[in-house]
């Protein structure tokens, strides 16, 4: 083995010693193998306390402060976290799941009062439920730990576990080298522990949407050098909302150990998906930096001493760390999102072009012009290019935006979405689409008039530096027709305007786009000199925040964006203009303006109907109602596909017998449309053993009668109506009273079991305000939890156990399941009456038993829940009889894996219609030359209503 050098060894800083100073000593880099020769010496370094300014670092071999070079950067004395990876945070970060009553106190007496009064139902849900004590059996316990998530977006929680444990796991996670929180259950933090040589900054640049279901918080507690144990300076600082762009917020660190924690705390009942993040944390007086930090990918930086690398934008890219420059893609390529590497340019298609209408004129005729999006990142002279479309002169202005009319019941000419189920080009009025078609919505502005605009769809908002509404009418923005503008004049120094268009659900996934569900369009033209203002596009459920590709500077003439949409739920699109403060402005605002020509969003579940889709065919595309179609959004390839195009109403099938002329029937009684399917009488599905239906039914219920394999009849007629069942009382660990309250209704065609939560839920509108509503279900069969506060009864979490009953059967006692019996059930059904089968050899009688499936996989109950109703013959219960849950030792309130409830119902009322065959005729000796015939039940009877028994007879 040959000797060390001096080359074989990296000079690494100490921690600081008793007399705060640091030590240099020498370390063999990885993969030497020496012996012997050349050790380097200690060498003491600066005072720990010493530091740097930024862009600077310390020469170990100077001992003084030298400049980084061209491509890295320095913050001097501190630390930036940022890119974060999910697979492996710094090392001094820590994840933890937060109880959420302590972190509410921390910060009540920091809320206004509305902030207060929603902190105050945050807080009582959670003294109820935010703890465990909640029913759980054994094999519940068990089952819980493989889905620790239990909420349910459409039926709320499920209370058999404690929202504390439903929560480990749900806190902060990386993605896309962003910390976010997008669990609204449940409340996380974000925990820094940093040792500072001197007093310092804790500066964190995060996203807080004014919709998001959580209160921020940030807590930092600063330790003297003595240790752990010695005195503490402690500050709390809420964040405050960032309406639609990225916020910097600093707090004091003192010199010592500093414990940051950065809280998401929950308010509990706003099931808002809107996510909160962190792009940012940067920590100053951690002392000197002795190297500098080499640029990332995707960034440069030219001159040395920078403490930050600037992005490649344009047609730039970087693809290795450390360097001082972008290279350019060649002609036929463009970078992609992460400006990392280049992508060669497909062919061009509609969406690489924007088209624009020009002013009307007074004889209400306009010009369609087409221009090549800029930057032009397609090919034009591929075969398989489209081509720019020539300009079009005299065309007629439409009346509205495709998708709206103007409708009768507007006097003044105002332009609303049509109906459902019909649509409109914008400048006919709304057209039903007819049978077996169904609209394809989208919200498209075209048009910028008052008129044309529907209030409560677009939200225009201008904010000054202070976070105040911007004085005057319009918040800044001017429509000129065939575009919305803001100028510089509009929009105070340091101030923002913004756009915002909110989306409540998309339909379906687009067709060929893999995972998309639909696409935002839009063309605009900014002008921003020298950077001192930006235009950008946000959308509340992309994490993708940093990319550069969505914000906008310089002179930019007309452009046309394309962006896909990748979840199905709520959204937040926003358009917003920032400008400079007053120094950046002086002597360059004369230029400075964004111009919005068209907004397009593509595939939602509601808005505008633009032209129809034929619901016969699930592949076929949508028939474009206009030959010159402007948005360019209604080719073959934008089709999206519904999951369910029924195209007929609730209970009507498609028949398409004649391919011209679609008809809508209604399912005939017996059967019901209890699946997605659609198309043809198979859509409409046979009832199960003793049940029926009503015409155009989507389930199928009870009569009130049923007749059994042998023949008996039962008549369940006096049991309708609603009947509910509570468990006995249960505790919390904080000592709060609650129960479950079930609520049944097993025969009629009417869902009329309601269960209902009247915790208030706000959300935001797009006026502005905020809306108030109760969470309620109405079914067969539902489940609520009570309970008792000091003044009040809170009801919470309603979820629907049945909406459709399967199935009628009796179940004997010592007779086991036939194959008849399990080819009439579905599979989840007859491993439910395997249960209720148990049940019955348990009680050694027969039961009735109804099947009631709620019709709807959740991530916990994959095959949807079920509610058996098991009805036994008692002739000795008095009026309706007793209704309980069915216990046993493994589950004790009637459930064993919250998806199967199970009931017991002892009533007369579930008895068999007596007959003459249920009792026996007796004759008693004579006496007195008369005869006594006495009629008597016979022993085995267990029967009710029907044949009366004849009174006894003398003769």
């Amino acid at each position: 083995v040959r000797e060390c050098s001096t080359d074989d060894y990296d000079l690494q800083e100490t921690q600081c010693d008793s007399n705060k100073r640091r030590w240099f000593v020498g370390v063999p880099k990885p993969g030497v193998v020496c012996e012997g020769g050349y050790v380097p010496p200690p060498l003491q370094g600066k005072p720990c306390n010493y530091t740097c300014a930024r862009g600077e670092y310390v020469d170990v071999a100077t001992q003084g402060c030298a400049r980084c070079k061209a491509g890295t950067y320095s913050l001097g004395d501190g630390s930036r976290w940022e890119k974060f990876n999910a697979d492996h945070l710094p090392t001094n970060f820590k994840i933890q799941h937060k109880d959420v009553l302590t972190e509410i106190k921390k910060i009540r007496t920091l809320m206004d009062e509305e902030q207060g009064d929603l902190m105050t139902s945050a807080q009582e849900l959670y003294r109820v439920f935010g703890q465990s004590g909640g029913s759980r059996d054994r094999r519940s316990a068990a089952s819980d730990s493989s889905d620790p998530l239990r909420v349910q977006r459409d039926v709320g929680y499920d209370t058999e576990s404690d929202i504390d444990s439903m929560c480990i796991g749900r806190g902060w996670k990386a993605k896309d080298g962003i910390l976010i929180m997008k669990s609204p259950e449940c409340s996380s933090s974000v925990d820094v522990e940093v040792d500072l040589a001197k007093d310092g900054e804790f500066r964190i640049q995060y996203y807080l949407p004014q919709d998001a279901p959580y209160w921020m918080l940030v807590e930092v507690k600063s330790y003297s050098c003595s240790g752990i144990g010695g005195a503490a300076k402690h500050v709390y600082k809420t964040l405050n909302v960032t309406r639609n762009h990225w916020h910097m917020q600093s707090l004091p660190l003192y010199e010592g150990h500093n414990v940051i924690s950065v809280t998401a705390i929950s308010r509990m009942f706003e099931m808002s998906q809107q996510a909160v993040m962190i792009k940012s944390i940067e920590v100053t007086g951690t002392g000197y930096a002795t190297a500098c930090t080499p640029c990332p990918k995707g960034t440069h930086i030219a001159e040395g001493g920078a403490d930050r690398c600037l992005k490649c934008i344009g047609m730039d890219y970087s693809d290795e760390p450390g360097l001082s420059f972008c290279y350019t893609c060649s002609d036929d390529y463009y970078p992609n999102a992460d400006h990392t590497a280049c992508v060669m340019k497909d062919a061009c298609s509609t969406a690489d072009y924007t088209q624009m209408y020009g002013v009307c004129d007074e004889t209400g005729k306009t010009t369609l012009t087409s221009e090549w999006s800029k930057p032009k990142l397609c090919r034009d002279d591929l075969p398989a290019s489209v081509k720019l479309p020539e300009k079009q002169e005299n065309i007629s202005c439409p009346k509205c935006n495709p998708g709206m009319s103007v409708q009768t019941n507007h006097s003044q000419g105002h332009c609303s979405f049509c109906p459902p189920g019909s649509y409109s080009d914008g400048s006919k009025a709304c057209t039903p689409c007819g049978p077996g078609y169904q609209p394809i919505y989208g919200y498209h502005f075209l048009w910028w008039e008052e008129r044309t605009i529907p209030k409560h769809i677009i939200d225009l908002h201008c904010t000054q530096a202070d976070e105040s509404e911007c004085p005057g009418t319009g918040q800044g923005w001017q429509a000129e027709k065939n575009s919305v503008a803001l100028h510089y004049s509009a929009l105070p120094a340091g101030g923002e305007a913004s756009i915002h268009i909110m989306v409540s659900e998309f339909a379906g996934r687009l067709a060929g786009s893999g995972n998309s569900f639909g696409t935002v369009e839009f063309s605009y033209e900014v002008s921003c000199p020298k950077s001192l203002c930006s235009f950008s596009f946000l959308d509340n459920d992309d994490l993708s925040l940093d990319n550069s590709n969505w914000q906008w500077t310089g002179e930019r003439g007309k452009n046309k964006v394309t962006r896909l949409v990748k979840s199905s739920g709520f959204h937040d699109f926003r358009w917003t203009f920032s400008v400079g403060g007053t120094e950046a402005w002086n002597g360059h605002s004369d230029s400075a303006m964004v111009r919005i020509y068209s907004i397009s969003v593509n595939g939602t579940a509601d808005g505008g109907g633009t032209t129809c889709r034929d619901c016969s065919s699930p592949t076929s595309p949508a028939t474009s109602t206009s030959a010159d179609d402007p948005i360019g959004s209604y080719s073959d390839e934008d089709f999206f596909e519904y999951e369910a195009c029924a195209g007929c109403p609730a209970g009507n099938y498609l028949d398409v017998t004649d391919s011209k002329n679609h008809k809508c029937l209604q399912c005939k009684v017996g059967t019901a449309m209890t699946s997605l399917q659609h198309m043809g009488p198979s859509a409409c599905l046979a009832c199960g053993k003793g049940t029926t239906s009503t015409p155009a039914a989507v389930s199928c219920h009870s009569d009130c009668t049923y007749q059994d394999e042998t023949g008996l009849s039962y008549d369940f007629s006096s049991l309708r109506g609603v009947h509910t069942v509570h468990t006995p009382a249960h505790f919390t660990q904080k000592g709060t009273r609650f129960i479950y309250e079930y609520k049944l209704s097993i025969c009629g065609s009417q869902m009329d079991a309601k269960c209902f939560g009247n915790m208030t839920e706000r959300r935001r509108s797009n006026q502005g305000s905020y809306l108030s509503k109760f969470q309620q279900v109405e079914t067969k069969v539902c489940r609520h939890t009570m309970a008792s506060l000091k003044t009040s009864i809170l009801n919470a979490f309603p979820i629907s156990l049945g909406s459709n009953l399967l199935a009628v059967q009796r179940l004997d006692p010592d007779v086991p399941l036939s194959n008849a019996s399990v080819a009439e059930l579905e599979k989840s059904t007859y491993n439910a009456s395997r249960l209720s089968a148990a049940l019955a050899a348990k009680l050694g009688h027969p039961l009735i038993s109804l099947f009631f499936h709620s019709g709807k996989g959740e991530s916990r109950c994959v095959n949807g829940r079920m509610a058996i109703i098991n009805l036994l013959c008692d002739p000795s219960q008095e009026d309706h009889g007793e209704l309980r849950l069915a216990a046993s030792d493994e589950c004790m309130e009637g459930t064993c894996d919250g998806c199967t409830y199970s009931f017991v119902w002892r009533t007369p009322k579930a008895c068999k219609l007596c007959t003459a065959d249920d009792y026996t005729e007796q004759f008693l000796k004579c006496t007195n030359k008369s005869k006594t015939t006495q009629y008597l039940w016979k022993p085995e009877t267990r029967c009710a209503g029907g044949v009366v028994k004849p009174e006894n007879k003398i003769e």
